[in-house]
């Protein structure tokens, strides 16, 4: 073996094996179970980004369920993202001089198709350099002439229940794409603007003033509301006010809707051109006027001045228009927020346009019903609230999308009038015979494709094998700014259209932001590609970042310092492994562990084997990958490693009976801790695993380990931990204080079984690099070690001055550890709301520190009052 761990050579060879092979196809289940995850599709909008690589906690699942012996089934794919894609291919076009409207329908369809091809590919390249081990034999798009087939067998039900309808409604209006968008699309920023107080004339004497951060909607106006029991206001209700700049009369009306601490508690309603005037319009029977273009100017030719202006301007310039009538009373600074475009930035006029909508509250029952009962179950727990509280709230929902790109409405109407929704293009209509048929030029959105995905994606709506096999997948991981886009919309589709939700348990994953706190963007210089990461450090050090961080609930600023302790953690292993393979001879077959010929360290790094092994599993069964990533980090570099593999040297160069036990232990030891890693880091462990003694032909296939309580001997435990505290406390002071403490003879008292037995001292000799020979020679200087009862003491060569202040600073130290612990104990809030385990774990502290100092008071030969 070299040297080092050279991850580039080792991660492709393994990888294209692995595919080879065929080793990521779901196998004969072992234990009768299926575990399917169907891969959240990313957008072929360009490379993928720190975001996708948190797909690792999937991989980590399906590795895991695979090793368990379940069929195990991973579903790739990507989505055409129509809002996304289109934005990015016309920039592109922009930067040419050119639109899609220059270039013509059949022009850009290619250019469409060139795209998902190229980009399609990258992307699955890409997944491929994370280790992903998804059934790419199974990999969907969803352009694909099934997938597409699925979403209008779909929207063709719903029509037909009368759950889908056509009407005009108000929507997000994106200018820029001159498209509707959803509620969820919408990107809020906070802005510095001005609050306009306009004056509007009472019909039979006075004015109402009501403040506005819009004044040039104004001329959209069609009634002004106050809130019923506004006091201020109670004699207006009813009347009309005359507006200025367009001089109509429009009504005063009460609604409940009104802030009354907003403004003068007066507010204009405009229907046509804010949400919330919207639902005031429809309880007052109030008309609608819209008064912009679809790409936002100015729509009001009986105001020539402001007629065709944009937004921004037309504001200028009706502040003169009503400054000059007298009706603008005042401006105060106003901060507030204004939506816009998350795909083009475009600020988001909301406008009245005729749309497709979704019927949602009959859909959104058994959504809610499966959270109530904790069907679905969701990762961290908090997110079961929202996505309740959203669902109990839900709108209609606005499925159609003014765009080139994406599945065009399957609703086609005849000559006659007659519109009807079908799966296949119709020659002729349905009702009457009519030839002469017109599509609907609309696009659906984006996420009604999206939301048959975990089903479509196995064939749905025939009945395939892949359906019924692996239909309820089992875990869905995705990201909290699309639990309501997609996450919601997958729930109550599956359940309407299969009777059965889609999923489990729902994975909240943290967002990877850059690591001063900003959010990672191209733009902003702050957006980190993985690929670049995996060059470095590898793509098992990537995957173990992602694997700690990713289900801790939080966002994530991204580290490349833990990413490269991983890097150093696989080293670690290969360094570990190539001094027990070197010893070995080649294609040796696993070796059996005599248990009679076990010592102490040997029973005691086993039993430590099977608590981690019990650790670890129980961290995946509750989906988080943090603790388990750590307890394998910390057993395998420093327990295993640095302990274990120390103390067996000597057995390894003695060539009798000691060494086949001392082999056969430490082996096993790493064989299975291998095992464990497998689902965070398979590059490393799959090559380590093959080079050393093992059954069967890939570490994939090999059965996940179980601990054996049996081994797990809790006395030994305690004996050995306290061992290694006392080997770093000397390792400490070597490294801290005088190196000429380093093979010094020593002199060890303890009242600790396996330090007063020979066995013991020779741990503590050979990892601490001691010589203990019993009484240390008369008046030689000293340096002295306290851990609880065990005292070492250490011979120096000159005088031992310096360690009598070393003892006095320790024991200040240990009276600090004193005092603030017995505060903390002495807080009646602590003890009483902490949990038991925390307080006994304070008060056992306690107690170790005060042991301690009382025995560095008496290596002081001071009193027990002192210090």
């Amino acid at each position: 073996m070299e040297t080092r761990y050279d991850p580039t050579a080792v991660e492709q060879r393994w990888y294209e094996t692995w595919e080879q092979r065929g080793y990521f196809k779901p196998r004969e289940s072992l234990t009768g179970k299926t575990f399917t995850i169907s891969m959240p599709p990313p957008n072929i909008t360009g490379d993928l980004h720190m975001g996708h690589a948190m797909y690792t906690l999937q991989d980590v699942l399906i590795r895991w369920h695979r090793m368990l012996g379940d069929a195990a089934l991973w579903v790739p794919g990507t989505d055409h993202a129509a809002i996304a894609t289109q934005n990015v291919l016309e920039k592109q076009l922009a930067r040419k001089g050119s639109s899609k409207e220059a270039i013509g329908r059949e022009a850009w369809d290619r250019l469409v198709k060139d795209w998902y091809e190229t980009t399609g590919q990258t992307i699955l390249r890409q997944m491929r350099r994370l280790g992903f081990s998804a059934d790419w034999s199974r990999n969907r798009f969803t352009m694909d002439p099934t997938y597409v087939d699925a979403i209008r067998y779909a929207f063709v039900q719903l029509w037909r229940q009368g759950l889908i309808y056509r009407g005009p409604r108000i929507v997000n209006w994106c200018p820029r794409d001159q498209s509707a968008i959803s509620d969820l699309e919408v990107q809020y920023e906070e802005t510095d603007g001005e609050l306009y107080y306009l004056d509007y004339p009472v019909e039979g004497g006075g004015v109402i003033t009501v403040a506005t951060a819009r004044p040039e909607t104004m001329v959209g106006d069609t009634g002004v509301a106050v809130h019923p029991d506004d006091w201020r206001y109670k004699d207006l209700i009813g009347k009309s006010v005359m507006l200025p700049v367009v001089h109509r009369l429009v009504p005063i009306v009460a609604d409940e809707a009104v802030d009354r601490d907003f403004g003068t508690g007066a507010v204009k309603v405009t229907p046509g051109h804010d949400v919330t005037d919207y639902d005031i319009g429809e309880r007052h029977h109030l008309p609608i006027l819209s008064i912009l273009h679809l790409d936002g100017r100015m729509n009001i030719p009986e105001v020539p001045e402001l007629n065709g202006m944009p937004v921004a301007d037309a504001r200028v310039r009706i502040v003169e228009m009503l400054r000059v009538e007298g009706a603008l009373q005042k401006l105060e600074p106003y901060h507030h927020s204004v939506g816009h475009c998350d795909r083009c930035g475009a600020v988001i006029e909301p406008m009245v346009s005729a749309q497709w909508w979704v019927k949602m509250k009959p859909l959104a029952g058994p959504a809610i019903g499966v959270a109530e009962n904790d069907e679905l179950r969701f990762h961290p727990e908090r997110w079961r609230e929202q996505y309740l509280r959203w669902m109990r709230n839900i709108r209609d929902w606005c499925i159609s999308r003014q765009l080139w790109l994406g599945h065009r409405i399957p609703v086609w109407t005849c000559a006659n009038g007659h519109a009807v929704a079908y799966v296949n293009d119709p020659q002729q209509c349905e009702q009457c015979g009519n030839r002469q048929l017109t599509q609907d030029p609309d696009v659906l959105d984006t996420w009604f494709s999206s939301a048959l995905w975990p089903y479509a994606t196995l064939g749905w709506p025939e009945d395939t094998e892949d359906l019924r096999r692996y239909y309820p997948t089992q875990v869905l991981d995705t990201a909290r700014e699309i639990l309501y886009l997609w996450v919601a919309r997958m729930v109550f589709t599956g359940l309407h259209f299969l009777n059965a939700i889609p999923f489990s348990d729902v994975l909240i994953h943290g967002t990877v932001l850059a690591a001063d706190g900003r959010r990672m963007s191209k733009s902003l210089g702050t957006g980190v590609d993985p690929l670049d990461v995996i060059g470095h450090y590898g793509a098992d050090a990537t995957r173990a970042w992602c694997a700690y961080f990713g289900t801790s609930g939080q966002d994530i600023r991204f580290s490349e310092e833990k990413i490269k302790s991983y890097q150093l953690f696989a080293n670690k292993l290969w360094n570990a492994t190539r001094l027990l393979v070197l010893k070995l001879p080649p294609g040796a077959p696993p070796m059996p562990i005599d248990e009679s010929m076990l010592e102490p360290a040997d029973t005691w790094i086993l039993g430590r084997l099977s608590a981690v092994t019990r650790l670890v599993t129980e961290s995946f069964r509750r989906f988080d990958f943090g603790p388990a990533i750590d307890a394998l980090y910390e057993f395998a570099w420093h327990e295993f490693a640095d302990d274990y593999l120390e103390l067996i040297k000597p057995r390894l160069q003695a060539g009798d009976t000691s060494t086949a036990t001392a082999q056969a232990v430490a082996i096993d030891v790493l064989e299975t801790t291998l095992r464990l890693l497998h689902p965070i880091m398979p590059f490393v462990s799959e090559e380590l695993w093959q080079r050393l003694p093992h059954e069967g032909e890939t570490i994939m296939y090999a059965s996940w380990p179980l601990p054996d309580e049996t081994i797990e001997d809790r006395h030994l435990m305690e004996e050995m931990g306290h061992l290694l505290d006392v080997v770093r406390e000397v390792r400490n002071l070597r490294h801290t204080s005088d190196p000429r403490a380093r093979r010094q003879p020593a002199q060890v008292t303890s009242p600790r079984k396996l330090l007063a037995e020979p066995v013991g001292r020779r741990y503590l000799a050979t990892l601490a690099q001691l010589e203990i020979n019993g009484e240390l020679p008369e008046g030689m200087p000293q340096a002295v070690v306290v851990v609880g009862p065990t005292t070492v003491r250490l011979g120096l060569p000159a005088d031992g001055g310096s360690e009598v202040d070393r003892l006095r600073s320790e024991l200040q130290k240990r009276q600090r550890e004193i005092d603030t612990i017995q505060a903390k104990l002495s807080n009646a809030q602590f003890t009483a709301k902490a949990p038991t385990a925390v307080v006994d774990r304070e008060r056992a502290r306690l107690a170790h520190a005060q042991e301690a100092a009382q025995r560095l008071r008496g290596l002081l030969g001071e009193s027990a009052e002192l210090g």
